[in-house]
Protein backbone atom coordinates (compact mmCIF):
# COMPACT_ATOMS: atom_id res chain seq x y z
CA UNK A 1 0.00 0.00 0.00
CA UNK A 2 1.35 3.37 -0.81
CA UNK A 3 1.76 6.29 1.89
CA UNK A 4 -0.34 9.12 1.64
CA UNK A 5 1.41 12.07 0.99
CA UNK A 6 1.59 14.83 3.95
CA UNK A 7 0.06 17.25 2.19
CA UNK A 8 -3.07 15.32 0.98
CA UNK A 9 -4.14 16.18 4.33
CA UNK A 10 -5.74 18.63 5.26
CA UNK A 11 -7.16 20.47 8.53
CA UNK A 12 -10.93 20.16 8.81
CA UNK A 13 -10.42 23.13 11.54
CA UNK A 14 -8.99 25.26 8.97
CA UNK A 15 -11.07 24.59 6.23
CA UNK A 16 -13.14 27.19 5.29
CA UNK A 17 -16.77 26.59 4.57
CA UNK A 18 -18.28 28.16 1.40
CA UNK A 19 -21.84 29.62 2.42
CA UNK A 20 -24.02 29.65 -0.29
CA UNK A 21 -27.66 31.17 -0.78
CA UNK A 22 -29.23 27.80 -1.00
CA UNK A 23 -27.74 26.98 2.59
CA UNK A 24 -29.08 29.64 4.52
CA UNK A 25 -32.24 28.90 6.55
CA UNK A 26 -32.60 32.86 6.79
CA UNK A 27 -32.02 35.77 5.04
CA UNK A 28 -29.11 38.10 5.47
CA UNK A 29 -32.19 40.65 6.24
CA UNK A 30 -33.93 38.31 9.03
CA UNK A 31 -30.81 37.46 10.36
CA UNK A 32 -30.06 40.77 10.45
CA UNK A 33 -33.11 41.83 12.35
CA UNK A 34 -33.17 38.65 14.51
CA UNK A 35 -29.80 39.46 15.74
CA UNK A 36 -31.18 42.82 16.96
CA UNK A 37 -33.97 41.86 18.48
CA UNK A 38 -33.24 38.65 20.21
CA UNK A 39 -30.15 38.24 21.88
CA UNK A 40 -29.79 34.86 24.14
CA UNK A 41 -30.61 36.38 27.45
CA UNK A 42 -33.78 38.09 25.76
CA UNK A 43 -34.32 34.65 24.82
CA UNK A 44 -34.16 33.11 27.98
CA UNK A 45 -35.97 35.48 29.46
CA UNK A 46 -39.05 34.79 26.87
CA UNK A 47 -38.81 31.07 27.70
CA UNK A 48 -38.95 32.07 31.28
CA UNK A 49 -41.72 34.31 30.98
CA UNK A 50 -43.53 31.88 28.44
CA UNK A 51 -42.96 29.05 31.41
CA UNK A 52 -44.09 30.93 34.29
CA UNK A 53 -47.09 31.76 32.32
CA UNK A 54 -48.12 28.14 31.21
CA UNK A 55 -47.84 27.31 34.55
CA UNK A 56 -50.12 30.31 35.89
CA UNK A 57 -52.83 28.88 33.07
CA UNK A 58 -52.17 25.29 34.68
CA UNK A 59 -52.25 25.95 38.22
CA UNK A 60 -55.58 27.92 37.46
CA UNK A 61 -57.00 25.59 35.38
CA UNK A 62 -56.06 23.19 38.15
CA UNK A 63 -57.72 25.28 41.02
CA UNK A 64 -60.62 25.24 38.20
CA UNK A 65 -61.10 21.91 38.08
CA UNK A 66 -61.07 21.26 41.90
CA UNK A 67 -63.47 23.94 42.72
CA UNK A 68 -66.27 22.15 39.78
CA UNK A 69 -65.75 19.10 41.46
CA UNK A 70 -65.89 19.89 44.87
CA UNK A 71 -68.94 21.35 43.67
CA UNK A 72 -70.21 18.75 42.25
CA UNK A 73 -69.29 16.29 44.95
CA UNK A 74 -70.88 18.80 47.39
CA UNK A 75 -74.14 18.75 45.57
CA UNK A 76 -74.32 15.02 45.03
CA UNK A 77 -73.70 14.66 49.21
CA UNK A 78 -76.40 17.33 49.73
CA UNK A 79 -78.87 15.16 47.90
CA UNK A 80 -77.59 12.17 49.46
CA UNK A 81 -78.35 13.01 52.45
CA UNK A 82 -81.60 14.65 51.61
CA UNK A 83 -82.51 11.64 50.30
CA UNK A 84 -81.57 9.93 53.39
CA UNK A 85 -83.11 11.89 55.20
CA UNK A 86 -86.68 12.03 53.13
CA UNK A 87 -86.31 7.72 53.30
CA UNK A 88 -85.37 7.54 57.19
CA UNK A 89 -88.41 10.06 58.05
CA UNK A 90 -90.74 8.25 55.45
CA UNK A 91 -89.92 4.75 57.28
CA UNK A 92 -90.02 5.99 60.80
CA UNK A 93 -93.78 7.26 59.66
CA UNK A 94 -94.33 4.36 58.61
CA UNK A 95 -93.57 2.60 61.86
CA UNK A 96 -94.93 4.92 64.09
CA UNK A 97 -98.34 4.25 62.17
CA UNK A 98 -97.85 0.92 62.05
CA UNK A 99 -96.90 1.14 66.48
CA UNK A 100 -99.93 3.68 66.76
CA UNK A 101 -102.47 0.74 65.01
CA UNK A 102 -100.85 -1.77 67.07
CA UNK A 103 -101.10 0.23 70.36
CA UNK A 104 -104.82 1.00 69.64
CA UNK A 105 -105.28 -2.41 68.84
CA UNK A 106 -104.12 -3.55 72.28
CA UNK A 107 -105.51 -0.50 73.77
CA UNK A 108 -109.16 -1.53 72.75
CA UNK A 109 -108.94 -5.40 73.54
CA UNK A 110 -107.96 -3.97 76.99
CA UNK A 111 -110.94 -2.02 77.06
CA UNK A 112 -112.91 -5.06 76.19
CA UNK A 113 -111.35 -7.17 78.94
CA UNK A 114 -112.21 -4.80 81.22
CA UNK A 115 -115.70 -3.65 80.52
CA UNK A 116 -116.54 -7.37 80.64
CA UNK A 117 -114.62 -7.66 83.68
CA UNK A 118 -116.47 -5.37 85.35
CA UNK A 119 -119.62 -5.49 83.93
CA UNK A 120 -119.40 -9.18 85.39
CA UNK A 121 -118.06 -7.85 89.18
CA UNK A 122 -121.23 -5.75 89.55
CA UNK A 123 -124.00 -7.71 88.00
CA UNK A 124 -126.53 -8.31 90.57
CA UNK A 125 -125.05 -5.31 92.74
CA UNK A 126 -127.69 -2.90 94.35
CA UNK A 127 -125.71 0.47 96.13
CA UNK A 128 -127.01 1.50 99.12
CA UNK A 129 -127.12 4.85 100.89
CA UNK A 130 -123.52 5.28 103.07
CA UNK A 131 -123.93 4.68 106.68
CA UNK A 132 -121.36 6.70 109.19
CA UNK A 133 -119.52 3.37 110.79
CA UNK A 134 -120.09 -0.90 110.52
CA UNK A 135 -121.96 -0.93 112.97
CA UNK A 136 -124.91 1.30 111.96
CA UNK A 137 -125.56 -1.30 108.79
CA UNK A 138 -127.83 -3.41 111.18
CA UNK A 139 -129.60 -0.52 112.14
CA UNK A 140 -130.02 0.96 108.62
CA UNK A 141 -130.79 -2.23 106.70
CA UNK A 142 -132.23 -4.98 109.17
CA UNK A 143 -133.26 -7.38 106.13
CA UNK A 144 -130.46 -7.18 103.30
CA UNK A 145 -131.04 -8.71 100.06
CA UNK A 146 -127.95 -10.75 97.78
CA UNK A 147 -125.71 -8.21 96.60
CA UNK A 148 -126.18 -5.05 98.36
CA UNK A 149 -123.52 -2.40 98.68
CA UNK A 150 -122.78 -0.36 101.26
CA UNK A 151 -120.04 2.70 102.01
CA UNK A 152 -118.65 3.06 105.29
CA UNK A 153 -117.95 6.45 106.06
CA UNK A 154 -115.02 6.34 108.58
CA UNK A 155 -113.42 4.18 106.74
CA UNK A 156 -113.98 4.49 103.42
CA UNK A 157 -114.31 0.86 102.63
CA UNK A 158 -117.23 -0.66 100.74
CA UNK A 159 -119.40 -3.96 102.01
CA UNK A 160 -121.24 -6.51 100.48
CA UNK A 161 -124.13 -8.81 101.78
CA UNK A 162 -123.72 -12.26 100.84
CA UNK A 163 -127.14 -14.02 101.62
CA UNK A 164 -125.18 -17.27 101.84
CA UNK A 165 -123.10 -16.83 104.76
CA UNK A 166 -125.92 -13.69 105.70
CA UNK A 167 -123.07 -11.71 106.72
CA UNK A 168 -121.64 -8.67 105.59
CA UNK A 169 -118.47 -9.30 103.34
CA UNK A 170 -115.83 -6.52 102.47
CA UNK A 171 -115.80 -5.97 98.74
CA UNK A 172 -112.18 -5.47 97.37
CA UNK A 173 -112.99 -2.13 96.33
CA UNK A 174 -111.92 1.52 98.13
CA UNK A 175 -114.94 4.00 97.88
CA UNK A 176 -114.11 6.88 95.76
CA UNK A 177 -113.13 9.80 97.50
CA UNK A 178 -115.68 12.66 97.93
CA UNK A 179 -115.14 15.36 94.96
CA UNK A 180 -116.57 18.80 93.82
CA UNK A 181 -118.89 18.66 91.60
CA UNK A 182 -120.44 21.99 89.69
CA UNK A 183 -123.47 22.16 87.97
CA UNK A 184 -125.44 24.52 85.76
CA UNK A 185 -128.51 24.96 86.47
CA UNK A 186 -131.78 27.04 84.50
CA UNK A 187 -134.42 29.49 86.36
CA UNK A 188 -137.64 31.20 85.29
CA UNK A 189 -138.07 34.68 85.51
CA UNK A 190 -138.70 36.03 88.84
CA UNK A 191 -138.17 32.51 90.62
CA UNK A 192 -137.67 32.05 94.00
CA UNK A 193 -137.69 28.25 94.56
CA UNK A 194 -134.41 26.56 92.12
CA UNK A 195 -134.39 22.68 91.81
CA UNK A 196 -131.07 21.52 91.20
CA UNK A 197 -131.22 18.05 90.31
CA UNK A 198 -129.19 16.88 93.00
CA UNK A 199 -131.09 13.78 94.38
CA UNK A 200 -130.78 11.88 97.65
CA UNK A 201 -132.83 8.63 96.52
CA UNK A 202 -131.26 6.03 98.54
CA UNK A 203 -129.19 4.48 96.18
CA UNK A 204 -125.63 6.21 97.36
CA UNK A 205 -125.68 7.67 93.46
CA UNK A 206 -126.50 11.15 94.30
CA UNK A 207 -125.67 12.28 98.54
CA UNK A 208 -124.75 15.38 99.22
CA UNK A 209 -124.63 17.06 102.68
CA UNK A 210 -126.57 20.40 103.48
CA UNK A 211 -123.11 22.32 104.33
CA UNK A 212 -121.20 22.32 101.28
CA UNK A 213 -124.02 23.57 98.61
CA UNK A 214 -122.30 26.69 97.27
CA UNK A 215 -124.22 28.92 95.16
CA UNK A 216 -122.90 31.53 92.37
CA UNK A 217 -125.06 33.88 90.37
CA UNK A 218 -123.61 35.66 87.36
CA UNK A 219 -119.82 34.43 89.18
CA UNK A 220 -120.92 35.86 92.26
CA UNK A 221 -120.87 33.56 95.10
CA UNK A 222 -124.10 33.85 97.62
CA UNK A 223 -124.45 33.70 101.24
CA UNK A 224 -126.61 30.24 102.32
CA UNK A 225 -128.92 31.03 105.50
CA UNK A 226 -132.73 31.89 106.18
CA UNK A 227 -131.52 35.76 106.46
CA UNK A 228 -129.17 35.58 103.70
CA UNK A 229 -129.50 35.29 100.33
CA UNK A 230 -130.59 31.08 100.09
CA UNK A 231 -131.76 28.75 102.40
CA UNK A 232 -131.21 24.98 101.05
CA UNK A 233 -133.93 21.41 101.79
CA UNK A 234 -134.43 17.76 100.17
CA UNK A 235 -137.68 18.01 99.20
CA UNK A 236 -138.99 14.66 98.04
CA UNK A 237 -135.22 13.65 97.75
CA UNK A 238 -134.36 16.44 95.50
CA UNK A 239 -132.62 19.24 96.67
CA UNK A 240 -134.10 22.90 96.38
CA UNK A 241 -132.44 26.15 96.72
CA UNK A 242 -135.39 28.71 98.24
CA UNK A 243 -134.16 32.24 96.87
CA UNK A 244 -134.57 34.53 100.03
CA UNK A 245 -132.54 37.73 98.52
CA UNK A 246 -135.39 40.32 97.76
CA UNK A 247 -133.08 42.84 96.31
CA UNK A 248 -133.45 41.69 93.08
CA UNK A 249 -134.90 39.31 91.09
CA UNK A 250 -133.79 36.04 89.87
CA UNK A 251 -134.08 35.96 85.88
CA UNK A 252 -134.17 33.03 83.29
CA UNK A 253 -130.61 34.70 81.73
CA UNK A 254 -128.71 34.40 84.80
CA UNK A 255 -125.83 32.12 85.05
CA UNK A 256 -126.43 30.17 88.18
CA UNK A 257 -124.12 27.35 88.88
CA UNK A 258 -124.15 25.18 91.93
CA UNK A 259 -120.99 23.52 93.50
CA UNK A 260 -121.56 20.89 95.90
CA UNK A 261 -119.71 17.68 97.31
CA UNK A 262 -120.40 14.27 95.66
CA UNK A 263 -119.91 10.86 97.76
CA UNK A 264 -120.31 7.71 96.80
Amino acid sequence: MALIKSKQLQNVAAAKIVETTEKRFVTDAEKASLADKYTKAEADTSISTALTTAKGYANTAEAEAIATAAADAEAKATAAEAAAIAAAASDAATKAGAAETAAKAYADSIQTTLSSQITNAIAGLTWKTPVATFADIVTAYPTPEEGWMVTIADTNKVFRYDLTTTSWVEFPITAPQAYSKTIAVNVLDNATTISTGIKNDGTGAHFSTFTDIILAVNGFIQQVGADKDYTIAFVANELIVTWTDRSFALEATDEITIAFTQIG
